[in-house]
């Protein structure tokens, strides 16, 4: 992921967040339309998934790092 050592993870817990919902948004409505199945559609939707797997990541990490100093 880019900014895998600069940003923070909590930063990246946001990025990915703010990701899946615009994309959410985006599936949501084509799948009200029945156009789930369309090729952007369907890009979307790898897309979706890519960020909610940075999001479980980035929210194990920060999970794991609760109780230890950040590393410079």
């Amino acid at each position: 992921m880019a900014g895998l050592k600069f940003l923070n993870p909590h930063v990246k817990l946001l990025v990915c967040g703010a990701g899946m919902a615009l994309m959410g948004f985006f599936l949501y409505e084509a799948s009200n339309e029945g156009a789930l199945s369309d090729g952007k559609n369907l890009l979307r939707a790898a897309v979706f998934a890519a960020f909610a797997y940075f999001f479980l990541t980035n929210l194990i990490q920060v999970f794991k790092n609760r109780g230890n100093p950040p590393e410079i």
